[in-house]
């Protein structure tokens, strides 16, 4: 009986702890202001590799085969579907190693493939900016 009336409350008292944590890991909310003399900022600006992600737009241009010419974009799941090929799996490429690759799988129907990639919209990287706008000039300030 002394059994029956514990197992109700074995929930609350394993919520409450976790809530807790919960509570506390929310409270440490940190923010950054980046202006163009920042140090973060000209760490962002490092000659990098652009790496392929879900949601960009790109050309490919296979020279002298305009039917394997197109304009695609990059499936959430990360991959893309080529005539001839099939789907390759894009998000984490540099658009170097995505070229090769794609010279090696053409190579396979075609012979001396040359392939050109071109980013023509990047909607991978979301930069979100939270706060209000103050403007002193109207201010007076």
């Amino acid at each position: 009986m002394k059994n029956k009336l514990n197992r109700p409350l074995f929930p609350v008292v394993c919520a409450i702890p976790l809530f807790l944590l919960l509570i506390t890991s929310c409270s440490k909310l940190e923010y950054q202001v980046i202006d163009k003399n920042s140090k973060v900022l000209s760490e962002m600006q490092q000659d990098k590799p652009y790496i392929i992600g879900c949601g960009d737009k790109m050309k490919i241009n296979v020279w002298r085969h305009e039917e394997l010419s197109l304009d695609l974009v990059v499936m959430p799941d990360g991959k893309i579907s080529l005539p001839l090929i099939g789907e390759i799996h894009v998000a984490g490429l540099t658009v170097e190693e995505f070229k090769d690759e794609l010279n090696r799988k053409f190579a396979e129907y075609i012979s001396e493939p040359h392939v050109t990639i071109a980013i023509t919209e990047i909607n991978s990287l979301k930069i979100f900016i939270l706060g209000q706008y103050r403007d002193n000039k109207k201010r007076g300030r």
